[in-house]
């Protein structure tokens, strides 16, 4: 998209994930900017300029600081969404920043999803982005049956959205969740080959590996050996 001097958004969820991709494509030539919360109000005005009339080509966000109130239609068709939680609205909100009324007749407008797959002894491949990304639809799905049914929409918690993505993952595996709150991680063993909750707060620090391994930026939410191993 970029050699086709086509404008793109990236979606990312993790600080780390923004940094790492706008250092990349630089290296790669392509000229990118990121808005994130560190970036001031000043700053981040002066991007969505810069992006709007061409300096750059792709801007890289996450749904926390640029999901609502900005408009990017007029300029740009596609978004990359590198990584996504299973907040509905985060989504729905991101999507609109590309996609709003007064578009001409043909205009396209397209997402795209990365999706990571995970290979081993038990599955064949498992995505979780997959599973995330099929949560979506179904909250999507409900939410419109709601708004012709004029029926009010079931409110779903972190737990069950978790349960659900993972259910497949955990039957065919034997992975299990841990019971551990996420307050008290530090002064829990560590088990392995198996998923670990994090936080109620949408970024880094509420990861659970972050929590338990100071350092660690990983975000994977799970390791794979042997279960009678401990790291400690």
């Amino acid at each position: 998209m970029s050699k086709r001097i086509k404008k793109v958004i990236i979606w990312c969820v993790f600080i780390d994930s923004i940094i790492s991709i706008q250092q990349l494509l630089c290296e790669l030539g392509i000229k990118a900017k990121y808005i994130m919360g560190e970036v001031s109000l000043d700053d981040r005005l002066q991007i969505i300029d810069e992006f709007k009339s061409g300096e750059f080509d792709v801007l890289i966000t996450n749904p926390h600081t640029l999901a609502e109130s900005v408009s990017l239609h007029s300029v740009c068709h596609d978004a990359i969404y590198f990584e996504y939680g299973y907040n509905l609205v985060h989504l729905l909100q991101s999507k609109d920043r590309i996609h709003r009324l007064g578009l001409p007749d043909g205009q396209y407008t397209q997402y795209y999803y990365m999706q990571d797959v995970f290979k081993n002894d038990f599955l064949d491949d498992y995505s979780m982005d997959e599973q995330v990304y099929l949560r979506l639809m179904r909250k999507e799905e409900v939410m419109l049956n709601a708004i012709d049914n004029n029926e009010l929409e079931p409110v779903y918690t972190p737990e069950e959205d978790l349960e659900i993505i993972f259910k497949k993952f955990i039957l065919k595996t034997g992975f299990y969740i841990m019971k551990v709150q996420f307050e008290d991680l530090e002064k829990s063993d560590l088990y392995i080959d198996c998923i670990y909750k994090g936080g109620k707060a949408p970024n880094m620090s509420s990861e659970p590996f972050h929590k338990l391994i100071p350092g660690c930026e990983n975000a994977g939410g799970f390791r794979k050996k042997s279960l009678e191993k401990r790291l400690w």
